[in-house]
């Protein structure tokens, strides 16, 4: 990590190691077979701990903490909520992308080309846009004034409206 590592958590495996830092927050998966870096993630917030949920480095969630009651207020499966009747999905998605627009807005894009917007309030996505390529979404932002949202992969970036499931590319 550029500055400090907070948390490192080594899979049951011993394969990869999951290690969480500061600034800029992110996490960071090592693969200690090929000694080598396998991925890097940059977040908008630090993060306090996270959990393991698979034999692999593919499950590892969002979870929603209000600090006011220091108590989990919801847990959100992106990964299976991003799957649709319209998706050709050969893995299990991952989080590749996450932004914060307000307390209770978030738009979660995944590694296999799904962005999921979501009001806190619900565990349930309340739109899924998919970009069709594939590919994992790199970013994904808020356009408040024109009500859009942006959101890219390597191959396209889409704006569309986050009230319908019209896209410009």
């Amino acid at each position: 990590m550029p500055t400090v590592c907070t948390t490192i958590k080594v899979l049951k495996d011993g394969q990869y190691i999951l290690a969480t830092g500061t600034y800029k927050p992110r996490v960071r998966c090592y693969d200690t077979y090929q000694l080598s870096l396998k991925f890097e993630r940059c977040l908008d917030s630090e993060v306090v701990t996270f959990e393991i949920l698979s034999d692999d480095y593919s499950k590892w969630r969002v979870e929603c903490w209000n600090p006011r009651i220091q108590n989990r207020v919801g847990l959100l499966d992106c990964a299976l909520s991003s799957v649709t009747a319209d998706s050709e999905i050969n893995s299990l998605p991952t989080i590749s992308a996450l932004k914060f627009n307000s307390t209770l807005t978030m738009a979660v894009g995944t590694s296999t080309g799904q962005v999921l917007i979501y009001d806190l309030r619900s565990d349930k996505p309340l739109l899924v846009k998919d970009h069709q390529y594939g590919l994992p979404i790199k970013s994904v932002r808020f356009q408040d004034s024109l009500d859009l949202i942006l959101s890219s992969d390597s191959r396209i970036i889409k704006m569309w409206n986050k009230n319908s499931v019209c896209s410009f590319c």
